[in-house]
């Protein structure tokens, strides 16, 4: 045998103990569950699909019972991408804790959902372990959740703190026919009258004027229709199909029991 030929069998034998030794050392590392750095991950395609960052839940936080808004007018979504905004949130309020999901852009933190297709995001928001609250207000007198008021022709300002109003620089300008839903009224010590607006502002009572909701009221239905209500300012009344009575006249809204009906031609 020649020597060349020597030389070439024993390369080959030497190459050949190499690729085994590594194969092996790749075998023995994945059967451990690791990934050895000569082993060849697998195609793209052939990878198990897992679930986008931004739609995996996380669990609840424990002894955590609902989140309490920390911001004025606190958005609430549809979803967690907030494309839909479904309405707000006011400062204080408690809401039931549901379920948690990773944030994403629109979110960097976590998104809670708090009601049926109603997310919030963390930044709007802080754990509690206390119960959700009922932030809805009983009705008034008037049907309405709150006193309503008009900002004056002069226009008005808003303070986050009543201790301040009127004394530092206002948080909020309010233009002139501005609508506000008024929660609370304090003073301060001078005797100056503030309204606690429901996005948490204090505004001088002198410069708005209150809104006179209509007294119109339904009334309930046990049997057939007969119910009638007057809508003129001034209804006329008669004795009789087509003889009135002198200076009488039904107010605007007023309800009437029909017992009887007749046509005049």
């Amino acid at each position: 045998m020649s020597p060349h030929r020597h030389r070439r069998n024993t390369t080959s034998l030497i190459v050949a103990c190499v690729v085994a030794f590594l194969w092996a050392t790749a075998v023995s590392t994945a059967s451990r569950g690791t990934l050895s750095p000569w082993a060849v991950e697998p195609w793209p395609h052939a990878r198990a699909e897992t679930p986008a960052r931004s739609e995996a839940h996380v669990p609840l936080p424990a002894m955590s019972r609902s989140v309490e808004v920390i911001r004025n007018d606190a958005p609430i979504w549809f979803t967690t991408g907030a494309t839909a905004r479904r309405g707000s949130a006011q400062l204080g309020a408690r809401l039931p804790l549901i379920a948690r999901r990773r944030g994403q852009a629109a979110c960097a933190g976590a998104w809670y959902l708090v009601g049926p297709q109603s997310w919030i995001c963390e930044a709007e928001v802080r754990l509690s372990g206390w119960p959700p609250t009922n932030s809805t207000p009983a009705p008034r007198n008037s049907g309405l959740p709150y006193d309503y008021y008009f900002v004056g022709a002069d226009g008005s300002f808003g303070y986050a703190n009543l201790r301040l109003a009127e004394e530092g620089v206002p948080d909020s300008q309010l233009e002139p026919g501005f609508a506000v839903a008024v929660r609370h009224i304090d003073s301060k010590p001078n005797g100056e009258r503030y309204g606690l607006t429901t996005h948490g502002l204090w505004v001088p009572l002198r410069d708005l004027n209150p809104a006179h909701p209509t007294s119109f009221g339904g009334v309930r239905l046990d049997g057939p229709l007969d119910v009638a209500w007057t809508f003129q300012a001034r209804t006329p009344a008669h004795s009789k199909p087509g003889r009135r009575i002198p200076g009488s006249a039904v107010p605007r809204l007023s309800v009437l029991r029909v017992i009887g009906t007749e046509f005049v031609h």
